[in-house]
C-alpha cells in the first residue's frame, strides 16, 4: 500500500501555541507524545498530518484509508471538476477520482460532517500530472526540479453550493491556511499546479504572491487561458512581508491547533 501510520493511534495530540518557538506563531508543542500516532507515509514520504479548528470550520488532513472521508472528496470532486467546469470525464457513482490518488496527500474544509474544500497534494516520490496527463503544460519549459521540498497541488476547490462570498472567502482561506501550514510544518516550499489565468492572477494581484509560470499558456474549449507554475513559499512569504504573513497565519483565530 503507498498510504501507512507508523503506529496505531487513537486520536489527536493537542499542542499549545507558543509565539516564541522555533518556528515563531503557531509552533506545534506535543502535549502527549507517547499515545498518538504522529506520522504518516505517503509514497515514501514521511509527513505530519494537522488538524486547524475554529468556531465555524475544521481544516485538517484526510486519511485516505478511511473510506467514509475519501468518497466525500470524491463526491466533491465530481461536484467541481465534473458538473461544474467540465474539465475532467466523469465516472461511475458520480466520484471523480485518478491514479495518482493512489500516493497522494490529501486536505479538507470541514463544516461538521460536511465537506465544504478539498484539495490534493503529490510527493515528488511519485509522478506529477504535470509529468503526464499535463506534460503538454511543460512544452518549451526547464524539466522540473523534484526534491524532497517538492509537491504538486491538484484538485483544489470549494463546493459549488457556497453562494454566499464572504462564506466561500472564509472557506477557501481556510484551506489555503491549512496548505501552507501543513507546508510549513513538513518541510515543503515549492508548489508545482496547472490552473487557470484568472485563478493565477488572482493569487499574485490580490494576496501579492508570485506565481512563475512555467511553459506556454493553453486555452479550454471555452476559451479561458491556463498553464502550468511554481509557488515558491520562501519568496511567498518575503513578498508578503512580516505583517501580511502573521495576519495571514492568524486567519480565523484558530482555537486550537492539533497533529493528528
Amino acid at each position: 500500500m503507498a498510504w501507512g501510520r507508523a503506529t496505531p493511534g487513537r486520536g489527536a495530540g493537542e499542542c499549545s501555541l507558543d509565539p516564541h518557538g522555533p518556528r515563531g506563531v503557531l509552533s506545534y508543542i506535543l502535549t502527549d507524545f507517547d499515545k498518538y500516532s504522529l506520522v504518516w507515509y505517503a509514497h515514501g514520504m514521511k509527513f505530519t498530518p494537522i488538524q486547524i479548528a475554529t468556531k465555524e470550520y475544521v481544516a485538517r488532513n484526510i486519511d485516505p484509508t478511511n473510506a467514509a472521508q475519501m468518497a466525500k472528496v470524491h463526491k466533491l470532486r465530481n461536484d467541481i471538476f465534473v458538473k461544474k467546469l467540465a474539465w475532467v470525464p466523469g465516472h461511475y457513482e458520480d466520484f471523480e477520482r485518478d491514479e495518482y490518488d493512489a500516493y497522494s496527500i490529501f486536505f479538507g474544509v470541514f463544516k461538521g460532517e460536511e465537506l465544504l474544500a478539498t484539495a490534493r497534494m503529490t510527493p515528488s516520490t511519485g509522478l506529477f500530472m504535470i509529468e503526464r496527463a499535463l506534460a503538454y503544460t511543460m512544452e518549451g519549459a526547464k524539466p522540473i526540479q523534484k526534491g524532497e521540498d517538492t509537491v504538486e497541488l491538484s484538485r483544489l476547490g470549494c463546493s459549488p453550493s457556497i453562494i454566499d462570498r464572504t462564506v466561500r472567502t472564509k472557506v477557501s482561506m481556510a484551506l489555503y491556511k491549512l496548505l501552507y501550514e501543513w507546508s510549513r510544518e513538513n518541510g515543503i516550499r515549492y508548489w508545482y499546479l496547472v490552473s487557470t489565468e484568472a485563478y493565477l492572477g488572482a493569487i499574485r494581484k490580490k494576496l501579492g504572491i508570485p506565481v512563475a509560470q512555467i511553459g506556454k499558456t493553453f486555452a479550454t474549449e471555452q476559451g479561458e487561458e491556463y498553464y502550468a507554475a511554481v509557488i515558491d513559499l520562501r519568496a511567498a512569504e518575503r513578498a508578503l512581508g512580516v505583517f501580511k504573513l502573521l495576519l495571514f497565519r492568524s486567519f480565523l483565530r484558530p482555537k486550537r491547533m492539533t497533529i493528528r
